[in-house]
């Protein structure tokens, strides 16, 4: 017994050393301090993920699914990022101000709370990289989100919901720009590339996207 006690006690510490091990590379890459969306243009940060050609044939085929999976969202609202953000371990969310709500969802406009998906910043091998095939939502921007209505408040630090849709789940509504990228992921630069919407590797994936995209939004914006 006492060696199953002495045993235990071995793994707890171990554990917890490796915790710290890992909020310290984590803290040390400057992703634990990330405030606002200014703040993740001071990382010397990467990108892993862009669309490319191959995805073309597969969004094609497939771009009524893109479109009518939107109906699952259980919250649609039209919104304003506030530019606040939030990095907790693999959940990324960005704050936001109700402005106009779309479907029946018991929300109120001018409500203020934070919208999380998997996407975000990450550390792989001691660097910042940046995941999501897309840029964050733009402060003073209005966007289509779309929403699940399972609150996180009892595992994250802030009120929020979870963004539905995948790529589309947020939809910027004006000034949107975007363009062919050079270079592979991994090699790309995130300050060079954050002001596209959507980041692919050449015109024909970007027009399939966009086509999705405004699919989308005339289907749900009155």
């Amino acid at each position: 017994m006492k060696r199953w006690i002495i045993g235990q006690v071995i793994i707890i510490i171990m554990v917890a050393l490796i915790g710290q091990i890992c909020r310290f590379n984590f803290s040390n890459c400057g992703i634990a301090g990330l405030k606002t969306v200014e703040d993740t243009l001071l990382l010397d940060c990467g990108v892993t993920y862009i669309f490319e050609n191959g995805m073309y044939k597969n969004m094609k085929m497939y771009e009524d699914d893109y479109v009518n999976d939107m109906d699952q969202a259980s919250i649609i609202v039209i919104g304003e990022p506030t530019g606040e953000i939030i990095q907790d371990g693999e959940r990324f969310g960005q704050e936001i101000i109700v402005k106009q709500i779309l479907n029946d969802s018991g929300i109120s406009e001018k409500d203020r709370f934070y919208v999380y998906n998997v996407d975000g910043f990450e550390m792989i091998d001691g660097k910042a990289m940046y995941y999501g095939g897309r840029s964050l939502m733009s402060k003073d921007s209005l966007y289509l989100i779309f929403l699940d209505t399972i609150p996180y408040d009892s595992v994250l630090p802030k009120k929020g919901y979870d963004l539905s849709g995948g790529f589309f789940s947020y939809l910027r509504l004006s000034n949107s720009i975007s363009e062919p990228i050079l270079g592979q992921s991994g090699q790309i630069n995130y300050n060079d590339i954050y002001q596209y919407e959507y980041f692919a590797e050449s015109q024909k994936i970007l027009d399939q996207i966009y086509e999705i995209k405004n699919r989308i939004i005339d289907r749900f914006r009155p």
